[in-house]
């Protein structure tokens, strides 16, 4: 059983975080923590409006992946990930989704 430390209060590194597409609007995320974690996942579009709120269904743990889907090909989103750890410390990372087009032609500016 893991129990939160005392007076822990170190905020938890996220350590590595790589976003794989592996469909139109659909990528696999893979995140470690130095510490034992839960994450949250937030998936914000281009106008700031935040349209998934994910929470980690696990226990703590150090790996983390999900996969999200259901995202509109054409929209660059910010993903972000805030891990907790059991004394509550929180931190958060971000990185953004290029839209996927359907063609590889990046002239159409």
């Amino acid at each position: 059983v893991m129990r939160p430390k005392k007076v822990d209060e170190e905020k938890p590194r996220i350590e590595r975080y790589d976003i794989y597409p592996i469909g139109p609007g659909k990528f696999q995320l893979i995140w470690v923590t130095d510490k034992v974690t839960k994450s949250e996942l937030k998936v914000i579009d281009s106008d700031n409006q935040v349209v998934q709120d994910i929470l980690e269904k696990k226990q703590h743990d150090y790996r983390h992946d999900m996969v999200i889907e259901n995202l509109n090909s054409d929209v660059e989103y910010k993903i972000q990930i805030f891990v907790r750890d059991l004394n509550d410390n929180e931190a958060m990372k971000e990185q953004k989704v290029e839209p996927i087009s359907g063609s590889t032609d990046s002239s159409s500016e």
